[in-house]
């Protein structure tokens, strides 16, 4: 996986099969920062944050949808 990129990504809850979808310059700073806010239940996302708190970490996977440049990520 290139964590070390900037690009699209998504969150998929697999148990409902529900999606985030966010754009990070550097996907392994972005994801990190995904868990910590939702492991301390305090992420921007209700609907996510009550899914992690539901079905727990293992049930969510989190994917590089599209590379490019950090310019064009946000």
């Amino acid at each position: 996986m290139m964590v070390d990129h900037a690009g699209v990504y998504t969150i998929t809850c697999m148990p409902t099969g529900a999606q985030y979808v966010g754009s990070a310059v550097r996907f392994s700073r972005r994801f990190k920062q995904h868990k910590s806010d939702l492991n301390l239940g305090r992420h921007k996302s209700t609907y996510m944050q009550r899914a992690w708190m539901k079905y727990g970490p293992e049930a969510f996977r989190f994917s590089i949808a599209l590379v490019c440049a950090p310019e064009m990520a946000v």
